[in-house]
């Protein structure tokens, strides 16, 4: 038997093979033309994920102190020392995770895959919920305006825009943001000039407000003690964790962006965004304690509280009408583009883990429109069903999404601590392990004190929920490592393929018969098709290239080391079938690329090697089961098929050969 050539580091270089390198920040088409992720409008996208709760997160830390609304001043300065807390030491993620993956990415790296699975979990259903949220919320500002007898048409309303807004997204629409810039300035400059009127107006009023404030819990604590008053605390505290909802959206949403600026200039948007929410949830606070407001059942508190206002300045009341129409209108707009920006952001997601075989491979090319399209149903699908499970209760829907929000957070603090604990040379250590320490610190206990107050008013549905997404994704990950083993045993048949005794390699001709093979790692599908290939077409192709595409962005902790073992890796499998064809007297090449989606990296290989070979036809394998279902199907194949589509629309020509299993 022959043996075959040694492959050493010079048949792993590029001399052997065309290399096609192309970004890995984003590949994606559909991000080219989504001036939601263009750097114009990057702020824009990222202040609404990050401001969207002041509509409905203060409004919370009130309504769980119930009666004891003297601790709402105290309660808003922890609230507001915890969200810069949180927020800053979770941005730290955006640096170490450039390329995305937020909470997941962290939690794989560092705390181990199974971990990670947890936070990816959660971030599924998180960014359901934001969905659903950010549509009920918006409905509820805007039945603020009506009579209380309108208040029940709420949850179809909120569907009805729940639609509205997946056709949008489904028909492959792109919302023009320019209309949103102005609309959040003027929700950031309206917002500030109301909280310094509404403290100006009152400016008298503030000592006494303080001093009654602290003269009752004086009281409280002397006649109830301690942990009466500490518990009535805490719930407001853990409860008010909608207000912090936005900031695992907006550290996305800023990975995401085309934003070409340094990652300093990264860091000190939400910098500004952490600091805008700290203060604002903390002045309406305040406002809520200075101007002594009730709660009313159809009625946003936002709106009690500028109602409040503006009828103590003496407007008349079609002016009121109006100033609530602005303010709160300004709110609704905000949180729609929050909805918006989730859904673009959320099928992402399902892409980060469906490359890691958690999901359903076919969620990984975004590329494809209609790959996008699924997630968007699903997303859209799920959070329909959550609003109208619901009854697009606002005060369930904050429940449920602080709770998958603070498992993200705990686990993206834990693994950054462990990161510190392992990079313990850095000058910035000390500063570092003390804020993650004290962001997990604060993460796990408003997640605790979340699920242990709320759990039977809501906590163990979402518990419940996250669950069953981690038993589906285990499931699906252990089909895919069951089917790998499958090949794994065939590629060990193929392994006994004898090399041929040719040394020197003939040159390529330009114009000659191609067949272009699209492998992967398995040696088996590769020689599967090449031998397929000969023995249907005896004599008939002059040429053979192999062609093959890395997706790198989940890789993306590991940085260049990581990457270029990646690239060695590849090239030694492609090698192997250069070196197979060579040592057969065949003419044989390959071509490699790397990117974050792997078909539309294809699509622009195949467009490389048509140029240079215009008579060439592309083969690939696709799995074939003995017991094929619709599982099977939707699991499987699904790249292979979109590539044909995609090169057949190009005018190439494509065929799929069976390999079964």
């Amino acid at each position: 038997m022959s043996q075959p050539p040694k492959s050493g580091k010079a048949n792993a270089t590029l001399g052997q093979q065309s290399a096609v390198p192309r970004s890995t920040s984003t590949s994606l088409a559909a991000d080219e033309r989504d001036d939601i992720f263009s750097e114009k409008y990057a702020w824009v996208a990222v202040g609404a994920c990050g401001l969207a709760s002041v509509a409905f997160g203060p409004e919370e830390s009130f309504k769980a102190l119930g009666e004891s609304r003297h601790l709402l001043l105290f309660l808003g300065l922890l609230t507001a020392l915890s969200i810069l807390l949180v927020s800053l030491t979770y941005f730290r993620v955006t640096e170490l995770f450039p390329k995305g993956g937020g909470g997941y990415a962290m939690a794989t790296n560092l705390l181990g895959p199974k971990v990670g699975l947890i936070a990816g979990a959660a971030l599924l259903v998180d960014y359901v919920l934001m969905v659903a949220l950010g549509i009920s919320a918006s409905t509820h500002l805007m039945f603020s305006f009506l009579p209380p007898y309108f208040y029940e048409y709420r949850v179809w309303v909120s569907m009805a825009l729940m639609l509205a807004l997946m056709n949008f997204h489904i028909q492959g629409r792109h919302l023009n943001l320019k209309p949103f810039k102005y609309l959040f300035v003027a929700f950031l400059l309206t917002h500030l000039v109301f909280i310094l009127v509404g403290f100006s107006d009152h400016f008298q009023d503030i000592g006494g407000v303080v001093k009654r404030s602290i003269e009752t819990t004086e009281s409280d604590l002397s006649t109830l003690g301690w942990l009466p008053v500490l518990a009535i605390f805490a719930r407001g505290f853990f409860l008010g964790g909608g207000t912090y909802t936005g900031i695992e959206a907006a550290s996305d949403t800023v990975q995401l962006s085309r934003y070409r600026q340094s990652s300093e200039n990264r860091r000190k948007m939400l910098a500004y965004v952490a600091c805008a929410l700290a203060f604002a949830a903390a002045s309406l606070a305040a406002l809520y304690s200075l101007w002594d407001v009730n709660l009313e059942p159809t009625m946003a508190l936002n709106g009690v509280l500028f109602e409040r206002v503006f009828t103590d300045l003496g407007w008349d009341w079609p002016y009121v009408i109006l100033g609530l129409l602005v303010m709160l209108g300004l709110e609704t707009a905000v949180l729609l583009l929050a909805a918006h920006v989730a859904f673009a952001v959320g099928p992402r997601v399902l892409s980060t883990m469906a490359i890691d075989s958690w999901l359903p491979h076919q969620f990984r090319y975004l590329s494809n429109r209609f790959v996008t399209k699924n997630g968007i149903m699903l997303m859209g699908g799920l959070a329909l069903v959550a609003i109208y499970l619901s009854d697009a209760n606002v005060d369930l829907l904050v429940v449920l999404f602080s709770i998958n929000v603070f498992i993200v957070f705990s686990l993206s603090m834990l693994g950054l601590c462990v990161y510190w604990l392992k990079n313990r040379h850095e000058k910035r250590f000390i500063k570092g392990i003390l804020s993650a320490s004290l962001g997990f610190a604060v993460s796990a206990s408003i997640l605790l004190g979340t699920i242990i107050t709320q759990f039977f008013q809501g906590g163990w549905i979402t518990m419940l929920i996250t669950t069953v997404v981690v038993l589906v994704c285990l499931w699906v990950r252990n089909h895919y490592r069951d089917t790998k083993e499958k090949i794994a045993k065939i590629d060990e048949v193929f392994a006994m393929a004898q090399y041929g005794s040719a040394h020197s390699p003939p040159e390529l001709i330009p114009d000659g018969n191609t067949a272009v093979f699209i492998v992967g790692n398995s040696r088996g599908g590769g020689l599967h098709a090449l031998l397929w290939v000969q023995r249907m077409f005896p004599n008939h192709f002059q040429n053979f290239v192999f062609m093959n595409a890395r997706t790198v962005d989940s890789k993306a902790y590991g940085g260049r080391e990581a990457l270029e073992a990646m690239r060695v890796d590849a090239s030694v499998s492609l090698n192997y079938f250069v070196n197979f064809c060579r040592s057969h007297g065949l003419r044989a090449k390959s071509y490699l690329s790397f990117g974050t989606d792997a078909v539309e990296e294809l699509t622009n290989l195949a467009k490389v090697v048509a140029d240079n070979h215009p008579n060439a036809i592309f083969f690939t394998s696709k799995l074939v089961f003995e017991n094929e279902n619709i599982l099977t199907r939707f699991l499987h194949n699904q790249a292979a098929l979109e590539l044909q589509r995609r090169l057949h629309n190009a005018g190439q020509q494509m065929v799929i050969l069976p390999m079964r299993l």
